[in-house]
């Protein structure tokens, strides 16, 4: 992202533009994205889904006076958004570049589909897709994840018990 807005400032001069300058932008923000991804193949590096957070957030987790305010909040924010970008990046291309733009850059239908070289009726199709691609992936994932959640058995188990009996006085003191 940031390579293609270096890109873009230097390319301003050749901005004429009658579709607005989101869709200018867009295109070279596609054309930044595809020659990244042709690089990446030359050289077989790691998918975005297996590289590291980034600095950013993580500064933003740790900071003490994290806009978050309560710590485990932030967590919960920062896995849910991790959660998000993994499904997001495991949809087929097709579906996850009109679903960007759509919805998370917020680009109207026209401007995708000029930037995507697609009628308008293909991106609300691709878009409707990739919404339905993503509920069903985050719900296979919840879903997994829902096993072990507040499971009543080993150290938390142990761990309530021993409260509850601290509580009614039968903690052996």
């Amino acid at each position: 992202m940031q390579e293609a807005y270096v890109s873009a400032y230097f390319k301003l001069g050749q901005f004429r533009g009658p579709d607005g300058f989101a869709s200018w932008l867009c295109q070279i923000v596609t054309n930044q994205a595809l020659m990244q991804r042709r690089r990446r193949r030359r050289d077989a590096l790691s998918p975005l889904t297996l590289l590291d957070e980034s600095p950013r957030e993580q500064a933003e987790l740790s900071a003490p006076d994290s806009p978050h305010g309560n710590p485990e909040m932030g967590v919960h924010e920062y896995e849910v958004r991790r959660l998000l970008e993994q499904a997001i990046d495991a949809l087929p291309e097709v579906y996850r570049a009109a679903f960007v733009f759509r919805e998370l850059e917020q680009i109207s239908v026209a401007e995708t589909a000029r930037c995507l070289g697609i009628e308008e009726a293909t991106v609300k199709t691709r878009v409707h897709r990739a919404r339905r691609l993503l509920q069903r992936n985050l719900t296979t994932e919840l879903t997994s994840a829902m096993n072990g959640v507040f499971g009543f058995d080993g150290a938390r188990c142990d761990e309530i018990v021993a409260r509850v009996m601290q509580r009614i006085g039968l903690d052996g003191n």
